[in-house]
């Protein structure tokens, strides 16, 4: 066998490559692919409705969040042969165009997605797609319910006590597990080489957080503040005085007993550190547990909804966002958008509204349904209630809305 046989017997050997796929293929297989590669914590994908480019959102073991956009680019037909040839199915890559210059970091997931609203690429993309309600934090909504998303109750105590412990010398973490501190000491400041508990808080980011610092705190702004709160004259003055120049802290503490002012201060101080705690555990995605009774924060959903009784199921959508079923012995009800009201409807009533808690509650949280439902009646607003693993929804007439809001509100309830 001469070298020209022998080539041309070996090139037939190679398997030719499968037929390039079309747009369409590309993709259909591509849809969702490839979001393993992300070394960060997948939080959720927003796609165009042509599934060619996408949103990805991202929160690291550190607690940032940050988003990527990405376009869907399917191989050329050498391209092709190349991957095909080494096994590789994949039709086409996502990856983010030329010239993108990638997102920031960002503490809370509500500030990436407020961010991610105004990019170009959103708004050429996706904003009309992305109408589905008036709601800019859809994602954040959607999220927050999913089982990616496991809120923690904290103690408001806890963080508190943290706050009041923040020194230079020390730095406090809370512990979720626990709901202990954990402090590490500075080494330049106190001589103390705490390596052993530094180590440990680097080996489980997800379970411990740090506390707010003293430099956070801006105790010196609380005294500042605690000042001009004071109605005029002498006392006001000589405090406004006491925290000029150096001893500020001191001449300040020396005059609030001058003027039997420091169970004032105590006060003051101790709603100033409750409410940076509120904002710490916002930051946090925590919701939060004060004197033993659950702090409350509801969501808005923008949707209206129907409440039916209906023949059977076969005509319920079961790919709706929102869906309640229930059956029994006596009659099939369901609760759904207005919009997808089935055929087979017996008898409906429209024009609802809705929240629901935000979180995963823990089943061991008692009287977070019968609390909101209180204030409601006390307002003389009528609800329809249900209850799902993970939340409770709350219904009430489109018309009382608006009152049932501003009644929540009042109550100290929270509306993301």
């Amino acid at each position: 066998m001469n070298l020209l046989s022998f080539l041309s017997k070996e090139k037939k050997k190679i398997p030719a490559p499968p037929p390039l796929p079309s747009w369409s293929e590309a993709v259909s297989v591509m849809y969702n692919k490839q979001l393993n590669c992300f070394g960060d914590e997948l939080v959720d994908v927003l796609y165009t409705p042509d599934k060619t480019k996408r949103f990805v959102l991202l929160k690291s073991d550190k607690g940032y969040f940050r988003f990527v956009y990405e376009e869907l680019h399917p191989f050329t037909e050498e391209e092709w042969m190349y991957v095909s040839r080494g096994k590789n199915p994949v039709p086409a890559i996502w990856e983010p165009p030329a010239g993108w210059q990638g997102s920031s970091l960002f503490g809370t997931l509500e500030d990436t997605w407020k961010e991610l609203k105004l990019s170009p690429e959103y708004k050429q993309y996706f904003k009309a797609a992305d109408d589905r309600c008036g709601n800019c934090l859809q994602i954040w909504e959607e999220y927050i319910m999913s089982e990616n998303y496991s809120a923690k109750r904290v103690p408001l105590e806890a963080v508190i006590g943290g706050i009041e412990m923040a020194s230079d010398s020390y730095t406090v973490f809370l512990d979720l597990e626990t709901m202990e501190h954990v402090s590490v000491a500075d080494e330049l400041m106190t001589g103390i080489a705490d390596t052993e508990t530094a180590e440990m808080i680097d080996a489980n980011p997800g379970r411990f957080l740090r506390l707010p610092t003293q430099g956070e705190i801006h105790e010196y702004s609380i005294m500042e503040n605690f000042v001009y709160s004071l109605e005029d004259g002498e006392a006001k003055q000589s405090l406004a005085s006491a925290i000029q120049g150096r001893g500020a802290f001191r001449r300040f503490k020396d005059t609030l007993v001058q003027y039997g002012l420091r169970e004032c201060w105590f006060d003051f101080r101790a709603a100033a550190y409750r409410e940076l705690a509120i904002r710490w555990c916002r930051d946090h995605d925590l919701l939060y547990t004060e004197n033993g009774v659950a702090h409350i924060e509801i969501q808005i959903l923008c949707s209206s909804f129907s409440v039916c009784k209906v023949k059977d199921y076969s005509g319920v959508n079961l790919n709706s966002a929102f869906c309640f079923i229930g059956k029994t012995d006596e009659e099939n009800s369901l609760v759904c958008l207005t919009e997808d009201v089935p055929g087979n409807t017996i008898e409906r009533e429209d024009g609802w509204r809705a929240f629901r808690v935000s979180g995963v509650l823990d089943f061991s949280l008692i009287g977070i349904l019968s609390r909101l439902s209180a204030i409601l009646a006390e307002a003389g607003i009528g609800i329809f209630a249900v209850s799902t693993y993970n939340t409770d929804y709350i219904l009430t007439k489109e018309k009382d809305f608006d009152k049932a809001l501003d009644a929540l509100t009042e109550a100290g309830i929270v509306i993301l």
